[in-house]
């Protein structure tokens, strides 16, 4: 074969393979790029009346630890990279583990709660539109004593100052899960964090039993601290 020949013969050649490799479909994303964020997972969680009657009577313990004060909850559920986990081993044997997976399972999206205390006494959802407000009073309110030349109190926050001003009969803020029920219905388990200026507060894990007439606690958890 001549040079031309061969010439030809590598054109063909060369042609064939790109056309293959033409028609190799192009890799799949890495699963990291496609895994939703914990926490802000599709499709968001909804609450249900079943849902509300166990979280209120979970708040209800917090209400009677802290001498009837107002409950003043978070516009949304915990999100699972935030619930807390029973403190002690006595803790987690207290709690079946299976509803302790099943806990985890139910949070892993966040859920609305702006109708949670609707009509219920010393109960209050505080709202992002609401905190936002009040937030930004506050700041106002510190901008103006600095320039007044005031000497705010020592470890003022403009959000804790506006949110007791607000809420003057509330312990703090409360966070709450999304309840995790056994297979039978009969049980189920909230968990709830409470937060007061920034760094105090407390967690804990609340078993309830089903009795025909409402949930009945069981027992309280105290649980690792998730602020």
């Amino acid at each position: 074969m001549g040079r031309r020949g061969a010439r030809a013969g590598m054109r063909v050649g060369l042609g064939a393979v790109l056309a293959a490799l033409a028609s190799i479909p192009a890799p799949a994303p890495a699963l990291a790029q496609t895994m939703p964020d914990p926490g802000i997972a599709t499709p968001q969680a909804t609450v249900s009346a079943r849902d509300a009657d166990a979280i209120l009577a979970a708040i209800d313990v917090y209400r009677g630890a802290h001498a009837g004060a107002l409950a003043v909850v978070s516009d949304r559920t915990i999100g699972r990279g935030f619930l807390p986990t029973p403190g002690t081993a006595d803790g987690a044997a207290a709690i079946p583990e299976a509803l302790l997976d099943a806990l985890k399972d139910r949070n892993v999206a966040r859920a609305p709660l702006d109708s949670l205390c609707d009509e219920v006494e010393r109960c209050r959802v505080l709202t992002a539109e609401v905190q936002a407000r009040f937030r930004d009073r506050a700041e106002r309110r510190r901008q103006r004593a600095l320039d007044g030349g005031e000497r705010l109190p020592r470890g003022y926050n403009p959000f804790w100052a506006a949110f007791n001003d607000t809420f003057p009969k509330a312990a703090g803020l409360l966070r709450v899960s999304l309840p995790a029920f056994s297979q039978d219905g009969s049980r189920a388990l909230v968990a709830i964090v409470w937060t007061a200026h920034r760094i105090q507060g407390g967690s804990q894990l609340v078993l309830m039993k089903e009795t025909g007439w409402g949930w009945e606690i069981e027992r309280v958890v105290a649980g690792n601290l998730a602020l």
